[in-house]
């Protein structure tokens, strides 16, 4: 595996408002298909030790749009990779070179990622490297602001929803592949699709489905 430094820069650029979904989802499309080979295995963070360290933390870094960002993480290609005391909703940079005990508290951010990680454990289409599925991209109609695509490997299918933006979005998907039904990762609601369906996300909201 390797570090995504680069991809992390790129999350930051969007959040900054220097770059839109659409760049996003193209870069992504350049690292899998340019810069690296299909059994290429990239780490993908919202922080590190270093980041966390020198830099500031996520929610400094990421604000409301820290749930998505690692959404995308979770369902994109490559290994999500989680900094101490995320889980415990650590709001402090830690001494670099001191020892600075993280407070391991009850929080809300434990359950979302315990219900991630199981997802991309047993759902093959979240697998690493050749052994997951590719990327596959939805029109949406509303590009610069929405990236959504599903993954499909040995039966198993995902599909993720992402509205990467400040601003609440309303569009469409049409497509065969959205067909089907459908729970939520997040919430274990039961959906039925059809090839047509219209959707709403919320500023920084998301979706993220498993095949059922």
């Amino acid at each position: 595996m390797t570090y995504a430094w680069h991809q992390m820069g790129e999350m930051r650029k969007l959040v900054a408002g220097e770059i839109n979904a659409k760049d996003l989802a193209d870069y992504e499309a350049y690292e899998r298909n340019e810069k690296y080979p299909p059994k290429a295995i990239r780490m993908k963070f919202l922080s590190n030790h270093d980041e966390n360290s020198w830099h500031s933390t996520v929610a400094d870094d990421y604000g409301p749009a820290a749930g998505v960002l690692r959404a995308y993480t979770f369902a994109s290609r490559g290994m999500p990779l989680i900094y101490n005391g995320e889980e415990a909703g650590l709001d402090k940079m830690l001494l670099f070179f001191e020892k600075d005990l993280i407070d391991w508290r009850p929080h809300p951010e434990r359950a979302t990622l315990t219900r991630l990680f199981k997802w991309k454990q047993r759902n093959q289409a979240l697998w690493n490297g050749a052994h997951g599925g590719d990327l596959v991209y939805f029109e949406t109609g509303a590009d610069e602001q929405v990236w959504a695509f599903h993954r499909e490997k040995n039966g198993d299918k995902i599909i993720a929803i992402l509205n990467l933006s400040p601003r609440a979005a309303t569009f469409t998907i049409d497509d065969p592949a959205l067909a089907g039904s459908y729970i939520d990762v997040l919430s274990d609601q039961k959906l039925l699709f059809s090839h047509k369906e219209q959707f709403t996300l919320g500023a920084w909201g998301y979706v993220l489905l498993e095949a059922k």
